[in-house]
């Protein structure tokens, strides 16, 4: 299995006593399953970089919500110095989100908040990918010149201070708006994602965008507009085949109008051409993808829907030559249904992922489902307990231990989500309550 774990989207990790790794889906690798975030109870002054520590009642770290931000909606990454950065999409000084930063002993430091300048980002909905210069890079679905949104560039300096850099406007007319997923570093050194949203037809694209040199600029070289029939409004991050050329999903458009997985090649020219792999139909095969592909060991493209099947609540699908096999159609009650986050390939060479709903109590499961379509429950969320976690919406990563990780929206001992484990055998323990 690739060491580039296919991951989940991570709240701030609250109150965690058990060491894991975290990234985000396309976006991150982390390969180091020793940080240990363990913590007292603090609180970070406005200074950024600053932390008072404070005794609480009951234990819980918390971050102020007004200067250190909250409801961090992306994965995190591991940065070449061993410590863990991440975004959060509100809180800071301005309210509009956070950059920030974690060392292996829990020390939480605002290494930026999106505002400080008239042109700055807001609201980052997507974690960073570091790049092959050292740096940081990502994106926020609003702010820029155009309140559009931006690509932001975070450089580390040697003496420990952190420049932020507006790398990139989004102008709507031009090159889409509102970018709900990160960037991707290609093996070009170029960066590759997908705007929501576009003036051409309000139906997002993927760009392509290269450096001006000099300089910490970047312009979009080219971009591919989706039309509709070919695709529209795309919610997940590409990913990059072992043939070069990059995959992703839209959830509505094509054919049908329920969404499409698509390839794009990048021509000697830089111009970007679409193939689409298949339109779904909201049959059998499902409909409406919110999760990204993923390449397995064997050369195809999976995924999931979160609607259609024979069902009706969600499929994981195999992109084949001819179209797409499902594998397994949710059956909601007992089994899971309407799945969000990507799939992984675990190291037994199954397929694993989340559901939002279905099991046992209605609140998501975890599954496994072999190449061959069989699927198993591992775990139904609320089987024990009233502080159980409840309502996942993102992914899975497999931790050098083998068990699973990943977070909820909501349950725990607050009801506002959970980081949590799951044993290959199916034993969850709620790691930390938001």
């Amino acid at each position: 299995m690739s060491k580039f774990y296919q991951a989940f989207k991570l709240s701030v990790i609250v109150g965690c006593a058990s060491p894991f790794i975290v990234c985000h889906a396309g976006e991150a690798a982390i390969s180091n399953s020793n940080l240990v975030h363990a913590f007292s109870t603090f609180q970070i002054s406005p200074q950024v970089g600053v932390e008072n520590h404070a005794a609480s009642p009951n234990g819980k770290q918390q971050l102020e919500q007004e200067d250190e931000g909250y409801y961090p909606e992306a994965g995190l990454i591991q940065g070449k110095d061993g410590n863990i950065y991440g975004t959060t999409r509100y809180g800071g000084v301005h309210d509009k989100g956070t950059v920030f930063k974690v060392t292996p002993d829990g020390t939480v430091t605002v290494l930026h908040s999106f505002g400080d300048s008239a042109n700055d980002g807001a609201n980052p909905q997507a974690g960073m990918v570091l790049g092959s210069d050292g740096n940081f890079y990502g994106t926020t679905r609003f702010g820029g010149d155009y309140n559009n949104g931006t690509m932001f560039m975070v450089a580390l300096q040697p003496d420990g201070t952190v420049k932020e850099t507006v790398a990139y406007s989004f102008a709507y007319a031009f090159t889409g708006a509102y970018p709900r997923t990160g960037v991707i570093q290609g093996k070009d050194g170029n960066f590759y994602g997908t705007t929501y949203s576009t003036g051409q037809g309000f139906m997002g694209a993927v760009f392509r965008m290269l450096r001006s040199q000099p300089g910490d600029f970047f312009f979009v070289q080219h971009e591919y507009p989706f039309q509709g029939p070919d695709g529209a409004n795309p919610r997940a991050s590409l990913i990059q085949g072992k043939d070069g050329n990059f995959y992703g999903t839209t959830r509505s458009g094509g054919v049908y109008g329920k969404g499409v997985a698509f390839k794009i090649e990048v021509n000697s020219d830089g111009s970007l051409k679409e193939t689409v792999l298949h339109s779904f139909s909201g049959g059998s095969d499902g409909a409406d993808p919110r999760a990204g592909l993923i390449q397995g060991e064997d050369g195809y493209f999976y995924g999931t829907t979160y609607s259609g099947g024979v069902n009706g609540n969600g499929t994981v699908f195999q992109v084949k030559p001819n179209g797409v096999e499902v594998l397994h159609a949710f059956g909601g009650s007992d089994d899971g249904a309407n799945p969000l986050g990507d799939l992984i390939q675990g190291s037994d060479g199954n397929f694993y992922g989340t559901t939002h709903s279905g099991g046992t109590h209605q609140i998501g499961t975890v599954f496994k489902v072999t190449p061959s379509g069989t699927e198993t429950v591992l775990y139904s969320f609320g089987s024990s307990g009233g502080t159980d976690a409840s309502y996942p919406r993102a992914g899975l990563i497999q931790g050098s231990d083998g068990s699973f990780y990943g977070t909820t929206s909501a349950g725990g001992t607050y009801n506002v989500g959970t980081v949590f484990k799951v044993t290959p055998s199916g034993v969850e323990t709620v790691l930390c309550s938001f």
